[in-house]
């Protein structure tokens, strides 16, 4: 793809697209916003927006003051916000394009955002208002190490807690640093545009990145 400025969270998204060998094309942009990417694989089309979660002021004032308070923001508002924008991009692309059949995917990432809330159960009650949006893509980044260390080390009855122990960092010592890039997948079962089943099996899993 032709070099641009990037956000991290495209950066990611597409490193993810091609290790799992969909075709990703960067949407020319004009006057007015259009979705970041056109996607295709094994015959549908996908477009997709990327959006990323920041800071707000609410968090900084948090810190400046150091004094804890119940009346945080709510998740749901700041994902519903990027959720407007990204469903008035989508609908101009659409409308323009003559693109009504073609399903929508929003990416969120949360680069530093700590008090919003990323759960499914947010998420859901953001997408029941938007029937334009057929799915939405959380990126989560863990650790190699971390999933290895998720696998193996636990209590086998078999073995003693000392070749446990050693099963565990024999594997560890052999895992590299590079993060797992995942994509996890909402589907909206409102949406006028059904998610394809093809995306969904390869969103749904993990690729090295680093």
């Amino acid at each position: 793809m032709k070099n641009y400025d990037k956000t991290i969270s495209e950066s990611m998204f597409e490193e993810f697209c091609i290790q799992k060998d969909i075709n990703i094309k960067k949407i020319e942009t004009g006057k007015n916003k259009t979705p970041d990417y056109w996607l295709e694989l094994e015959g549908d089309s996908v477009i997709c927006e990327v959006k990323e979660l920041t800071t707000n002021k609410d968090y900084e004032k948090f810190k400046k003051n150091a004094v804890f308070t119940l009346n945080l923001p709510p998740g749901k508002d700041k994902i519903h916000k990027l959720l407007i924008k990204a469903t008035d991009q989508i609908k101009e692309y659409k409308r323009k394009n003559n693109l009504a059949d073609v399903p929508s995917l929003v990416v969120l990432y949360n680069k530093s955002a700590p008090f919003v809330d990323m759960s499914d159960f947010v998420i859901n009650l953001s997408l029941s208002d938007f029937s334009t949006i057929s799915a939405v893509g959380i990126l989560v980044i863990t650790s190699q190490k971390d999933k290895y260390l998720d696998t193996y080390f636990k209590y086998d009855p078999q073995k003693s807690i000392e070749e446990t122990i050693e099963k565990s960092l024999s594997l560890l010592y052999y895992c590299s640093d590079a993060r797992l890039l995942s994509l996890k997948l909402i589907i909206n079962q409102r949406a006028r545009c059904p998610f394809p089943k093809v995306f969904q099996n390869i969103f749904n899993s993990e690729v090295i990145y680093s």
